[in-house]
């Protein structure tokens, strides 16, 4: 199974690990009382690299366990059952004590993504909402994640909300300056916004 895990992610579940490591060093704690993403982060606390390297390997297989099943899903075009998929991904970072909670953009992109697949399907506002949430969560974790910052764009647009679409497909645009498809909604929303306003779609453009 692919090991891959995005760096980000990595980074901030070995910051964890030495949180935890901080607070419970003088606690004895064992395997059989925590949750396996606890025992992770306890694993982790050790310093060991070795300890590290385990444990990493044994979210990532993890996670990528469950994102591949919530992916098959999302071909079939169960979006429902797909959304539960990635939602247990999320759950699964979870423990009592929220400041050991982790988000996981790349459960959280294909949550909104399925999510907006559901707006167009059913034309549904409130779906297209929820994905916006989504895609929001992704972008606090992290705000280069360019495809999110394209598909809220492509929403926003939908919604006939021009303002929010420039806006996003711009910040698209400064991660990414030559790509064709932020380029071309970046004229679409100029255009619907002009014949509105009546501002110069050049003006737009400078924001």
């Amino acid at each position: 199974m692919n090991r891959d895990i995005p760096q980000g992610l990595r980074n901030r579940i070995i910051k964890l690990g030495r949180d935890w490591a901080r607070k419970n060093r003088k606690e004895q704690r064992s395997e059989g009382k925590l949750t396996r993403w606890a025992y992770y982060l306890n694993l982790i606390s050790l310093y060991d690299r070795r300890n590290i390297k385990i444990a990493l390997a044994e979210i990532v297989d993890e996670r990528n366990k469950r994102l591949k099943k919530g992916d098959k899903l999302y071909e079939k075009e169960n979006y429902d059952k797909a959304i539960s998929a990635y939602l247990k991904i999320i759950s699964w970072y979870e423990i009592d004590d929220p400041l050991y909670k982790i988000e996981d953009e790349g459960a959280l992109y294909k949550i909104g993504k399925c999510y907006e697949k559901k707006g167009a399907l059913n034309k549904d506002i409130e779906d297209y909402r929820k994905a916006l949430e989504y895609y929001t969560r992704v972008i606090v974790v992290n705000n280069k994640y360019l495809d999110t910052w394209i598909r809220k764009g492509a929403i926003y647009l939908k919604l006939e909300k021009w303002d929010d679409a420039i806006n996003s497909f711009i910040k698209a645009k400064k991660i990414e300056s030559k790509c064709d498809k932020i380029l071309l909604n970046l004229g679409i929303a100029s255009i619907k916004i002009t014949r509105m306003t009546g501002i110069n779609p050049k003006n737009v453009l400078k924001k």
